[in-house]
């Protein structure tokens, strides 16, 4: 992940102006994040750090539209529960995806 610092532009990836990073959370108590400022008018938005794809000077990209970021589920920060809600089990704990039989129809 591209370092992010207090003060980058961050862009959707349609190059639409999204805000400017207001801090950076990372401390490895939970899943990283940036607080973005949108203006005076809209309310700040905490994009999580694994959607950021690069940094170029002080630009910062995310793998969403502009559009697109209002309707995500960030308006408040990230929890380790939240995102494990997300993402489901480790592919280690699931026994299996979907049943299946073979072409005789015998499992």
């Amino acid at each position: 992940m591209p370092a992010v610092e207090a003060g980058d532009t961050v862009h959707g990836s349609d190059d639409g102006e999204i805000g400017n990073v207001k801090k950076v959370v990372n401390d490895g108590a939970g899943p990283g994040y940036l607080v973005v400022g949108q203006g005076l008018l809209k309310s700040d938005v905490y994009i999580p750090l694994d959607a950021v794809v690069r940094r170029s000077g002080t630009d910062v990209f995310i793998n969403l539209p502009k559009l697109i970021v209002g309707k995500m589920p960030w308006t408040e920060p990230p929890t380790a529960a939240t995102t494990s809600a997300k993402q489901g089990p480790p592919a280690a704990a699931v026994d299996k995806l979907y049943g299946s039989y073979a072409p005789t129809g015998r499992a």
